[in-house]
This record gives C-alpha cells, sequence and structure tokens, in this order.
C-alpha cells in the first residue's frame, strides 16, 4: 500500500531536513534537499543612523517574518553585527556600523552559506561639538577696565552662545562712583555671566555659568543698594542676542543616542536649581528626540548622560539644540542677599560684582 503525508512544517534553521517514517517495525528515511528562499533586505533613508541602522527582510515566496527569524547580520565575512528585533516584526535594530560612510550589511541565513543578500548605504556623521571642552576663549574689552565680553570660542563667532550681550548691553565708560545716577562702567552693571573658570575636571579650564546682577545705574554699598536687572546666565549652542530672546539651536544633521557632559553647581539660594536640556528637531522645527535634567547642588565635578530616543521611522534631523543654564527656579532670580552674593555689599569698589548661582561645565559628548 502507498501512503502520503503532508509536512506542515520544518524547522527553519536546517539544512536539509531528514525525515524518519514508522510503521509497526518497519520504518524508513528521507533526506530532503531545501531549497533557500530568496529574500532582500531594505532600509529607509530616515532609519539610517550614524553606527546603526533599522533593516527590514522581505520576501516574495515566504512569510518574511517567520524567514527573518533565521537571518543573521554580517559586516564583512568575520564580523558578525548585533542586530535586535523590533516588536515581532521583520524589522531588526542592526548596530556596530561606520559612522559617516558607505556600510555594506549582509543577511545571511542560519546554517546555509548559499543563501545571503547584501544591503549598502551610508551612515550619519558621527559629530561632535566644537569647543566641547571649553578650552577656547575669546575676550572683547568693554569701554572701561571692569567689565567685558567673553565668548566660549576662538572669535566672537562661535557655535556657543551666552547672556553675556545681553548682561553687558548697559555697560558704559562711566567708572566715576559719585557720577549720580548715570554710573554704568563699573563691574556690578555689565559682567559676563558665561566665563572660563580653572576649576575644571579636564584639560585647562571649564565654563562657569552664573546668575548675575547688572544695569546702568546700579550701585553696592552698604548704605546705597540699588540692582536694576537679575538674570540667569546661560550656555547654548545657537546666537547670542543684545535681548533677553536668544536664538537657540544649530543646523546639526546627526541624530546622538545620547549626550553626556560633567557638571557642580553651587546654588546661592539653597531653593534654586539649574537645568540642562538637548532638543533635536527636523526640517519642520518638529521635536524628533529631547532630553533634559534639573541640576541640584553638587560639591565636585561628576558625569550625567542623558539618553535620547527615536521612534522608527522618525525623520532626519536638522538642527540640535542643547542649553544650561544657572537657575530655573524663578524665584531666585530676586535682588536681595538670598539670591545674590554681593548684595549688599561694603565698599564702593568699581570690580565688585553681584553673582548668584553658578553652574560649571566641562567636556561635553554626543554619543551615536
Amino acid at each position: 500500500n502507498a501512503y502520503s503525508a503532508a509536512l506542515t512544517e520544518l524547522p527553519a534553521d536546517q539544512y536539509p531536513v531528514t525525515v524518519k517514517v514508522k510503521a509497526g517495525t518497519k520504518s524508513a528515511s528521507l533526506r530532503i534537499e531545501r531549497i533557500a528562499p530568496a529574500f532582500s533586505l531594505s532600509v529607509k533613508p530616515e532609519d539610517i543612523y550614524a553606527k546603526r541602522a533599522y533593516i527590514t527582510v522581505e520576501s516574495s515566496e515566504v512569510d518574511a517574518v517567520k524567514l527573518a527569524l533565521v537571518v543573521t547580520f554580517w559586516k564583512g565575512a568575520s564580523n558578525k553585527l548585533k542586530a535586535t528585533r523590533v516588536g515581532e516584526s521583520a524589522t531588526f535594530l542592526v548596530e556596530g556600523l561606520a559612522s559617516g560612510i558607505e556600510n555594506t550589511v549582509w543577511g545571511s541565513l542560519v546554517n546555509r552559506a548559499d543563501a545571503a543578500e547584501s544591503i549598502t548605504f551610508t551612515t550619519e556623521a558621527a559629530r561632535q561639538l566644537e569647543n566641547a571642552g571649553f578650552e577656547t576663549w575669546y575676550r572683547e574689552n568693554g569701554k572701561t577696565q571692569y567689565w567685558w565680553r567673553d565668548y566660549p570660542g576662538a572669535s566672537a563667532t562661535t557655535q556657543w552662545g551666552t547672556m553675556n550681550l545681553y548682561t553687558t548691553s548697559e555697560g558704559g565708560s562711566n567708572d566715576n562712583n559719585f557720577a549720580g545716577g548715570n554710573k554704568d562702567g563699573m563691574a556690578y552693571c555689565a559682567i559676563s555671566g558665561t566665563t572660563s573658570t580653572t576649576d575644571k575636571y579636564f584639560g585647562n579650564t571649564a565654563a562657569v555659568i552664573r546668575t548675575v546682577g547688572w544695569g546702568r545705574g546700579n550701585a553696592v554699598g552698604a548704605a546705597t543698594t540699588k540692582c536694576n536687572h537679575v538674570d540667569a546666565g546661560e550656555l547654548f549652542l545657537g546666537e547670542s542676542q543684545s535681548t533677553k530672546d536668544q536664538k537657540y539651536g544649530i543646523s546639526f544633521a546627526s541624530r546622538p543616542s545620547a549626550i553626556s557632559f560633567y557638571y557642580k553647581y553651587r546654588p546661592k539660594n539653597s531653593a534654586d536649581y539649574g537645568k540642562a536640556e538637548v532638543i533635536v528637531k527636523d526640517a519642520d522645527g518638529a521635536v524628533i528626540a529631547s532630553q533634559s535634567f534639573r541640576i541640584e547642588n553638587q560639591s565636585t565635578y561628576i558625569k550625567k548622560t542623558l539618553d535620547l530616543t527615536y521612534v522608527p521611522g522618525s525623520k532626519k534631523a536638522e538642527s540640535l539644540v542643547v542649553r544650561f543654564t544657572s537657575c530655573d527656579n524663578p524665584n531666585c532670580l530676586q535682588a536681595n542677599k538670598d539670591c545674590l552674593n554681593g548684595f549688599p555689599q561694603s565698599g564702593l569698589g568699581k570690580d565688585n560684582t553681584v553673582i548668584g548661582s553658578e553652574l560649571y561645565i566641562d567636556d561635553i559628548e554626543l554619543i551615536y
């Protein structure tokens, strides 16, 4: 007698397959040679990052989701790549790619060396920020020796912006303490809130971001004290302005997976806290990834990492905002001795300053 049987499912990773049949005391075996199903790999431009990409397995012959379970990813003959399946789909997050260059990724079926397909694409650059260790500073002299403008870069045109143009905007040339209400050449009238410091984590200098009191006609002294403006210091990617409104962000086509930096924080008021934030935007100005961190009292430098998460299919990046501020508590931006050192203050020194909380930042790194 002849009998027939249908095998509904075979182990996907076995080539060939041996089937054994037993009837009573008799048995027989059959070796089945299997033809590898045709498949291909695809990747969308928006799913290509600096060192990783979302790659999809596709097939017109079999269920691609089932086939994907037996696909491994390689870069070269011996460099197996880490691949994490996205949910229960046929798409994988493939990591370990080289940034800013053309990459060829191979997908091969398990135990089937002759079944392999490749895809070639160019990754984003693993771009870093200029002067991220704040070793370079440029100083522009004011109209007296008691105030100036500092820039975190080699010139007044730098990738990093500050509030310094604003907090020195009323600075002038009068350094006569007895000239009435038009005093404008003193340090307590014009001051760069963000400046360099040798109190650093690494290298020679770091950035210190300070809350400052400033304004034309200010006065310090035991008998008379006046402070027209109190503003938080800032350090940010973007263009400094001489008004309170700043231009945050720079053109940036890469999408980092995180940002790290070293910081310490000295609040003048125990209720004060600073802030760090990073925002990645697309060409339409929509936020595709962001993270922020409330900075509290920290006496020594410590490393902080902010992770950035992108939804698969997120658009390409067009701009990046990184911003640090010395005070994110509006209640601590008050002209009083609880919020500012040197207010009030004895003596009439022309270089007296009115300073509040201080945030130290060093060695920023973008992680991909």
